[in-house]
């Protein structure tokens, strides 16, 4: 569990860690699965509004022949298991509660010289819960994510900027300009570089500011895991900023700790 202190800490800064939870070598074993289950999904990215609005016409679901990017677990038992690891899901009840959903296994893979601009996950915003970020290949602080301690209150968050055109993915890839306007609302804001390494993770607020970039020469691979009370609805955003268009089909949750009263998400 989490000590009261990082419980405090979590709140005011809206990350903790690292937590070391496998040694590299097993964390390096997680890189060629977590490419594999990602390889059976639709990848990542996201349709046309007007693709969408003709797909959703005939009733049906974006997600019905292939599954969503972020539903792994479903895909590979060995990552399900990493997700069910007592380490993690222990300091996640610190923060959820006795009961505990995971509904959310990522691969973040990034080549070299390559960038994913500040932003926060678009899930967060419609439901609570925690992420879990955790290096799984050739991660080194350098190249892990990167995040802005206390963003997750600033009243405004990088898809308000992106979405009404004020600011590009491209000028968000830029640390100084992220910073220029996070000043805005705190002038001490500033980011930090967890010194994250293969086989340890951080737990952060998924409406925390966060991008990363990759300047070494190897390919990195890192994964992310996504927990909530299972009071929580989850449904798939099929845009990257509002306003928001769901996908008709719930992706599948597995209940790591306590039970499900609910019973308003769709069970592996």
């Amino acid at each position: 569990m989490l000590t009261e202190e990082e419980q405090q800490r979590f709140d005011i800064d809206g990350w903790v860690g690292p937590y070391s939870l496998l040694s590299a070598e097993e964390a390096h074993a997680l890189a060629p699965l977590l490419q594999q289950a990602y390889d059976q999904t639709r990848g990542f990215f996201y349709p046309e509004r007007e693709t969408l609005a003709t797909f959703y016409a005939d009733g049906g679901s974006y997600y019905q022949d292939s599954p969503w990017f972020q539903s792994l677990h479903a895909l590979s038992p060995q990552l399900l298991e990493v997700g069910k690891r007592p380490e993690i899901v222990e300091r996640i009840a610190s923060l959820l509660g006795d009961d505990v959903m995971l509904w959310a296994t990522i691969c973040f893979f990034q080549p070299p010289g390559g960038r994913l601009h500040w932003h926060t996950d678009n899930e967060f915003h419609h439901l609570q819960g925690v992420s879990v970020w955790m290096g799984a290949a050739n991660t080194t602080p350098e190249n892990a994510l990167k995040i802005m301690p206390g963003s997750h209150r600033f009243p405004k968050r990088p898809e308000d900027y992106l979405c009404t055109g004020e600011e590009t993915i491209f000028s968000m890839m830029e640390d100084e300009r992220a910073l220029e306007i996070a000043r805005q609302w705190w002038p001490n804001a500033d980011f930090v570089r967890p010194q994250i390494k293969d086989g340890e993770f951080i737990i952060f607020n998924g409406n925390l500011w966060h991008g990363s970039d990759n300047p070494s020469k190897q390919q990195r691979y890192a994964m992310g895991l996504r927990y909530s009370p299972p009071d929580q609805k989850v449904r798939i955003p099929m845009t990257p900023w509002e306003p928001t268009i769901w996908d008709p089909a719930q992706p599948p949750t597995v209940m790591v700790r306590g039970e499900d009263r609910y019973h308003i998400n769709r069970r592996l």
